[in-house]
């Protein structure tokens, strides 16, 4: 399985991608909503994408729109921290 982890926060994509680095999973990061559609639209072969949803200039949900509208869909999924859940609903 091949999985695209994006998150802007270095320690946390670090983690997330070690960890399933050491569970065999193939892995690349992206730092934000830009180089995740850029990897996305060059590799499409990722079968799973891990996404902050409060990344810098384009935001998570952003990214899940424009892959939906390209027809790139893969399974997702999408977090935010604690503080930010109250700005989701």
């Amino acid at each position: 399985m091949r999985i695209l982890v994006v998150e802007d926060e270095p320690d946390i994509c670090k983690a997330l991608a070690d960890a399933l680095r050491q569970e065999h999973y193939a892995v690349d990061t992206a730092d934000d909503g830009a180089s995740a559609l850029a990897k996305v639209h060059v590799e499409q072969a990722y079968d799973l994408l891990l996404l902050d949803l409060m990344l810098p200039e384009i935001d998570g949900l952003q990214v899940l729109r424009q892959l939906r509208s390209r027809s790139m869909g893969c399974r997702s999924c999408a977090s935010c921290g604690p503080k930010e859940t109250g700005h989701l609903f």
